[in-house]
Protein backbone atom coordinates (compact mmCIF):
# COMPACT_ATOMS: atom_id res chain seq x y z
CA UNK A 1 0.00 0.00 0.00
CA UNK A 2 2.99 2.55 1.02
CA UNK A 3 4.51 2.09 -2.63
CA UNK A 4 1.37 2.58 -4.27
CA UNK A 5 0.76 5.68 -2.61
CA UNK A 6 4.49 7.17 -3.80
CA UNK A 7 4.03 6.03 -6.65
CA UNK A 8 0.88 7.85 -6.99
CA UNK A 9 2.19 10.70 -6.03
CA UNK A 10 5.55 10.91 -7.87
CA UNK A 11 2.92 10.09 -11.07
CA UNK A 12 1.00 13.40 -10.10
CA UNK A 13 4.05 15.19 -9.87
CA UNK A 14 5.49 14.65 -12.73
CA UNK A 15 2.01 14.65 -14.83
CA UNK A 16 1.86 18.76 -13.42
CA UNK A 17 5.72 19.49 -13.42
CA UNK A 18 5.07 20.10 -17.30
CA UNK A 19 1.75 21.91 -17.02
CA UNK A 20 2.57 25.48 -17.86
CA UNK A 21 1.04 28.75 -16.09
CA UNK A 22 -1.86 30.59 -17.63
CA UNK A 23 -0.02 33.57 -18.34
CA UNK A 24 -1.56 34.81 -21.04
CA UNK A 25 -3.39 38.30 -20.94
CA UNK A 26 -3.08 41.93 -20.75
CA UNK A 27 -1.42 43.65 -17.06
CA UNK A 28 -1.48 46.97 -16.22
CA UNK A 29 1.48 48.44 -14.14
CA UNK A 30 -0.45 49.28 -10.45
CA UNK A 31 1.77 52.32 -9.71
CA UNK A 32 3.10 53.25 -13.33
CA UNK A 33 2.28 53.66 -16.91
CA UNK A 34 3.76 49.94 -18.16
CA UNK A 35 1.43 47.61 -20.23
CA UNK A 36 2.45 43.77 -20.61
CA UNK A 37 1.12 41.76 -22.93
CA UNK A 38 1.79 38.06 -22.71
CA UNK A 39 0.40 35.62 -25.49
CA UNK A 40 1.43 31.90 -25.68
CA UNK A 41 2.23 30.32 -29.05
CA UNK A 42 2.08 26.70 -30.62
CA UNK A 43 5.45 25.70 -29.51
CA UNK A 44 4.49 26.22 -25.83
CA UNK A 45 6.27 29.99 -25.54
CA UNK A 46 5.56 32.77 -24.96
CA UNK A 47 5.62 36.17 -27.25
CA UNK A 48 5.94 38.98 -24.61
CA UNK A 49 5.80 42.85 -24.50
CA UNK A 50 6.60 45.05 -21.99
CA UNK A 51 6.18 49.14 -22.16
CA UNK A 52 4.27 52.00 -22.47
CA UNK A 53 1.34 51.93 -23.25
CA UNK A 54 0.35 55.45 -23.45
CA UNK A 55 1.64 59.18 -22.24
CA UNK A 56 4.82 60.51 -23.22
CA UNK A 57 6.43 57.35 -23.42
CA UNK A 58 3.73 55.72 -25.44
CA UNK A 59 4.90 52.85 -28.03
CA UNK A 60 8.44 52.72 -25.69
CA UNK A 61 9.72 48.74 -25.63
CA UNK A 62 11.27 47.89 -22.64
CA UNK A 63 11.75 44.28 -22.81
CA UNK A 64 10.30 41.66 -25.49
CA UNK A 65 10.41 38.51 -27.04
CA UNK A 66 8.86 36.70 -30.05
CA UNK A 67 9.54 33.46 -28.34
CA UNK A 68 10.32 32.59 -24.66
CA UNK A 69 9.69 29.97 -22.19
CA UNK A 70 8.61 29.91 -19.00
CA UNK A 71 10.65 29.04 -16.08
CA UNK A 72 7.94 27.83 -13.41
CA UNK A 73 5.80 30.73 -12.81
CA UNK A 74 8.26 33.18 -14.40
CA UNK A 75 9.92 34.91 -17.38
CA UNK A 76 13.02 35.89 -18.02
CA UNK A 77 14.09 38.17 -20.73
CA UNK A 78 18.22 38.74 -21.38
CA UNK A 79 19.17 41.90 -22.70
CA UNK A 80 22.45 43.57 -23.04
CA UNK A 81 24.07 46.96 -22.70
CA UNK A 82 27.78 47.90 -24.28
CA UNK A 83 28.99 46.72 -21.21
CA UNK A 84 26.74 44.46 -19.08
CA UNK A 85 24.50 41.50 -19.67
CA UNK A 86 21.67 42.02 -17.66
CA UNK A 87 17.78 40.52 -17.24
CA UNK A 88 13.68 41.36 -16.85
CA UNK A 89 12.11 39.13 -14.77
CA UNK A 90 8.39 38.97 -14.88
CA UNK A 91 7.04 36.85 -11.76
CA UNK A 92 3.57 35.64 -12.02
CA UNK A 93 0.85 35.09 -9.44
CA UNK A 94 -2.56 35.07 -8.91
CA UNK A 95 -3.34 37.47 -11.93
CA UNK A 96 -0.62 39.44 -10.81
CA UNK A 97 2.84 40.01 -12.52
CA UNK A 98 5.62 41.82 -10.49
CA UNK A 99 8.37 42.87 -13.00
CA UNK A 100 12.20 44.05 -11.74
CA UNK A 101 15.20 44.07 -13.87
CA UNK A 102 18.69 43.18 -12.58
CA UNK A 103 20.25 46.48 -14.41
CA UNK A 104 17.36 48.91 -13.39
CA UNK A 105 16.46 49.67 -9.91
CA UNK A 106 12.87 50.89 -8.80
CA UNK A 107 14.94 53.83 -7.58
CA UNK A 108 16.39 54.29 -10.74
CA UNK A 109 12.49 55.21 -11.95
CA UNK A 110 11.69 57.55 -9.05
CA UNK A 111 9.69 60.59 -10.20
CA UNK A 112 9.94 59.05 -14.32
CA UNK A 113 6.47 58.65 -16.57
CA UNK A 114 8.18 55.51 -18.23
CA UNK A 115 8.46 53.69 -15.49
CA UNK A 116 8.46 50.02 -16.17
CA UNK A 117 9.24 48.32 -12.96
CA UNK A 118 6.73 47.03 -10.46
CA UNK A 119 3.58 45.15 -10.11
CA UNK A 120 0.73 44.68 -12.58
CA UNK A 121 -2.81 43.14 -12.39
CA UNK A 122 -4.29 41.14 -15.26
CA UNK A 123 -6.77 43.08 -17.42
CA UNK A 124 -10.24 40.95 -17.24
CA UNK A 125 -10.69 39.88 -20.64
CA UNK A 126 -14.61 40.85 -20.96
Amino acid sequence: MKRTIVALLLLHAASTAGAAPALDGEYLCDACHGYLTVKSTKDHAYQVWLGMGGGSCGGYVFAEAKAVRAVGNAIRLPWRTKKKTCTTTIAFEDGQATVSDTCTQPKDEDSSTCAVLGSYTKRDPS
